[in-house]
Protein backbone atom coordinates (compact mmCIF):
# COMPACT_ATOMS: atom_id res chain seq x y z
CA UNK A 1 0.00 0.00 0.00
CA UNK A 2 1.29 3.30 -1.15
CA UNK A 3 -0.60 6.04 0.48
CA UNK A 4 -1.73 3.93 3.88
CA UNK A 5 -0.51 6.35 6.57
CA UNK A 6 1.09 9.86 6.36
CA UNK A 7 4.56 8.38 6.07
CA UNK A 8 3.89 6.32 3.33
CA UNK A 9 2.43 8.75 1.45
CA UNK A 10 4.37 9.24 -1.96
CA UNK A 11 6.16 12.45 -1.53
CA UNK A 12 7.17 11.42 2.15
CA UNK A 13 8.83 8.48 0.17
CA UNK A 14 10.41 10.66 -2.62
CA UNK A 15 11.84 12.45 -0.14
CA UNK A 16 13.94 9.39 1.26
CA UNK A 17 15.91 9.27 -2.11
CA UNK A 18 19.53 10.41 -1.88
CA UNK A 19 18.75 12.35 -5.28
CA UNK A 20 15.89 14.19 -3.35
CA UNK A 21 17.08 18.34 -3.05
CA UNK A 22 15.66 19.93 -0.17
CA UNK A 23 13.97 22.82 -1.06
CA UNK A 24 11.95 21.44 -4.25
CA UNK A 25 8.46 19.99 -3.71
CA UNK A 26 8.46 16.05 -4.33
CA UNK A 27 5.85 16.15 -6.81
CA UNK A 28 8.71 18.48 -8.97
CA UNK A 29 11.64 15.73 -8.75
CA UNK A 30 9.01 12.43 -9.02
CA UNK A 31 9.55 12.18 -13.22
CA UNK A 32 13.50 12.32 -13.02
CA UNK A 33 13.38 9.56 -10.44
CA UNK A 34 10.66 7.18 -11.74
CA UNK A 35 13.25 7.57 -14.91
CA UNK A 36 15.84 6.34 -12.76
CA UNK A 37 14.19 3.53 -11.26
CA UNK A 38 12.81 2.64 -14.55
CA UNK A 39 8.85 1.96 -15.42
CA UNK A 40 9.95 -2.43 -14.91
CA UNK A 41 12.04 -2.00 -11.54
CA UNK A 42 8.66 0.15 -10.30
CA UNK A 43 6.38 -2.25 -11.87
CA UNK A 44 8.27 -5.12 -10.13
CA UNK A 45 8.05 -3.52 -6.61
CA UNK A 46 4.29 -1.52 -7.05
CA UNK A 47 1.86 -4.56 -7.62
CA UNK A 48 -0.95 -2.59 -7.45
CA UNK A 49 0.21 0.45 -9.42
CA UNK A 50 0.90 -2.22 -12.67
CA UNK A 51 -2.11 -4.19 -11.98
CA UNK A 52 -3.89 -0.71 -12.78
CA UNK A 53 -0.77 -0.16 -15.68
CA UNK A 54 -2.05 -3.44 -17.05
CA UNK A 55 -5.63 -2.36 -16.77
CA UNK A 56 -5.20 0.29 -18.62
CA UNK A 57 -3.09 -0.71 -21.43
CA UNK A 58 -5.89 -3.74 -21.87
CA UNK A 59 -8.51 -1.36 -22.96
CA UNK A 60 -8.71 -1.01 -26.59
CA UNK A 61 -8.45 2.41 -28.18
CA UNK A 62 -11.16 2.88 -30.61
CA UNK A 63 -11.11 5.68 -33.07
Amino acid sequence: MINDSPGAAPSKRIEQFALYQKGKSAQSQSAPLMEKIGLDKIRQECPRFNQWLTKLESIKHEP
